[in-house]
């Protein structure tokens, strides 16, 4: 067993280093722990393990120890191994901001490259990463993702949503950072759920329904088939053939309407634009400054999909094609004819990521613009995929076999955890800094809500 004493310093320049040492060694409040060096994670992968903490010591052992050997006195190599013990938060959060010799060792994109390397074996990023691409952010998701799906009971709050809501769900939205549940039903009615009021998981039903903040059983004509967010405005498109913005400070009230040609299947929205993919083969493109409304016709059958970014809209269809249109140039850059028609896009860190009728994931490298195919997946689904939400950490998918995966985000996707709660068909996921949700075809929404994070220790319980 090795005792390690555990300081918590500020920052500070080279110059300061000895005074403060010394000021530390007379410092008797110290935080004892012990570990056992047998137990390192270094030769292990997060994947097949659980981590297990040291607890503290008692004031005798505090007091006996005072004296005993810091943390900033051990070498380096010392110090890389005691990191293997901590999860990849604690070292961005806090052991990196100990002293400025710890910043230099922890907060640098080599460290993390190598812990990415030794705990996760398979190839990560799943195409190579773009020049902004944050390593320490990217490695504390993955650990994270690991430790509270792979333990889904202990890591969340999980319930079923079934208040105000009166016919299967086909569109689920997260918006405010994953504050405000966003839905729409059978019923045509557009809710606003605030999970921060969620009791506890021994709520009554009456606790239940004061979650709910705002519901419009007039906002559509029609089944609100999906729902997107810019800021505080809430986006619908719906089989009235309408796309909608509605206000959510201002008690959801209607901002502007929008109407198409067709029933409206899949949105994507930025500060100055949204796009919307139809029923009529085409995608609208309207302008949120003036209020002008053009089409393109980019596939020959109902057009299932959309997503985008600065330089891209790209678009899958019943047509068993994807279209890349090219925003500056205003026209198709590329085309590609697929073998089963795709049902939902993800479009990030150069990395196209899509789900089938099949329920297979593919996956295309967007570097340098090339779109390579690089992979076809069978990642469990039985049925087609209806939902697709990819992140840093993991891979989210849902599908008409009534299951949510949640996969590794690698050029070899394999599952993390399988979620099986839906009784029917689920429509849509979405996910956005640990809240997890999905829509249920049964009239009700899953929710998974992150237990208390504690600043103290910088670790999710």
């Amino acid at each position: 067993m090795h005792r390690i004493t555990v300081l918590s310093l500020p920052v500070m320049s080279t110059k300061d280093d000895n005074q403060n040492k010394e000021k530390l060694k007379c410092n008797k409040n110290f935080g004892i722990h012990e570990c056992d060096a047998s137990k390192c994670h270094l030769n292990n992968p997060v994947e097949n393990e659980t981590l297990e903490y040291c607890p503290d010591s008692n004031k005798e052992e505090m007091s006996e120890l005072s004296g005993s050997l810091t943390l900033d006195q051990l070498d380096d190599d010392v110090l890389f191994h005691i990191a293997t013990f901590l999860e990849a938060r604690v070292v961005k959060y806090a052991l990196s901001q100990v002293c400025k010799r710890f910043q230099e060792m922890f907060d640098n994109e080599t460290y993390w490259k190598m812990r990415m390397t030794v705990r996760f074996s398979k190839k990560y990023p799943a195409v190579p990463c773009p020049p902004n691409f944050q390593w320490d952010d990217a490695c504390v998701a993955r650990e994270d993702m690991h430790r509270v799906w792979s333990n889904i009971d202990q890591s969340t709050h999980n319930f079923m949503y079934s208040c105000n809501i009166y016919g299967g769900v086909d569109a689920v939205h997260l918006m405010q950072g994953g504050e405000i549940l966003v839905a729409g039903d059978r019923n045509r009615s557009l809710n606003l759920i605030d999970l921060t009021k969620y009791p506890g998981n021994q709520a009554s039903e009456e606790q239940i329904k004061e979650m709910l903040v705002h519901s419009n059983k007039t906002a559509h004509e029609g089944w609100i088939w999906s729902i997107t967010s810019v800021d505080k405005k809430v986006i619908t498109g719906c089989w009235d053939n309408q796309i909608r913005m509605f206000d959510a400070e201002v008690g959801c009230s209607l901002a502007s309407s929008f109407k198409c040609k067709a029933p409206v299947l899949s949105l994507y929205a930025e500060d100055n634009e949204i796009v919307a993919s139809c029923f009529d083969k085409k995608v609208y493109f309207i302008d949120r400054r003036t209020s002008a409304v053009r089409s393109r016709v980019f596939h020959t059958k109902p057009v299932l999909c959309v997503t985008g970014s600065d330089h891209f809209i790209i678009s899958g269809s019943e047509d068993k094609s994807i279209s890349i249109f090219e925003r500056r140039a205003g026209k198709i850059f590329m085309m590609f004819k697929l073998d089963k028609y795709p049902l939902c896009l993800s479009y990030s860190d150069n990395q196209l990521w899509f789900g089938d009728v099949s329920g297979n994931l593919h996956l295309h490298d967007g570097t340098e613009d090339v779109f390579q195919y690089i992979g076809t997946y069978n990642v469990g689904h039985t049925e087609k995929m209806t939902g697709l939400i990819t992140t840093p950490g993991a891979i989210f998918t849902c599908s008409g076999d009534k299951s949510i995966k949640v996969l590794d985000p690698t050029r070899e996707p394999t599952i993390i955890a399988s979620i099986n709660v839906h009784k029917k068909e689920i429509a849509k996921i979405d996910y956005k800094n640990g809240v997890l949700v999905s829509a249920g075809g049964e009239d009700c929404i899953g929710v998974w809500l992150p237990k208390s994070f504690q600043k103290e220790s910088y670790v999710l319980v």
